[in-house]
């Protein structure tokens, strides 16, 4: 299964180099943003062919929140976080009342 970040593309955002067996949290960190972007979105955002740049932009702030401070791993407190999770929430309504 994809996520809505590569692995690549996370290396990339928290500036990592080596091998990705030295940042095993990474295989927490990915599914886990996917899963809270999906709860709270109700849209399965990894599973589009091409990702949303919204959904990418809130996933690259999640991962920065959580790789820095594992212990916040599905939580958000930043109202900046929830205001950009709410217009991808926001997105999500849209996108099905217009498929309707």
């Amino acid at each position: 299964m994809s996520n809505i970040l590569t692995q690549k593309e996370a290396f990339d955002i928290l500036r990592l180099d080596g091998d990705a067996s030295l940042y095993p949290q990474l295989d927490i960190i990915l599914p886990a943003i996917d899963e809270y972007l999906e709860t709270a979105t109700g849209k399965d955002w990894a599973k589009d062919d091409t990702k949303d740049p919204l959904a990418k932009m809130v996933a690259s702030v999640l991962l920065v929140r959580w790789f820095d401070d594992p212990g916040m791993i599905g939580k958000v407190e930043d109202k900046g976080i929830i205001s950009l999770v709410s217009q991808l929430h926001a997105k999500a309504i849209t996108e099905v009342t217009s498929s309707d």
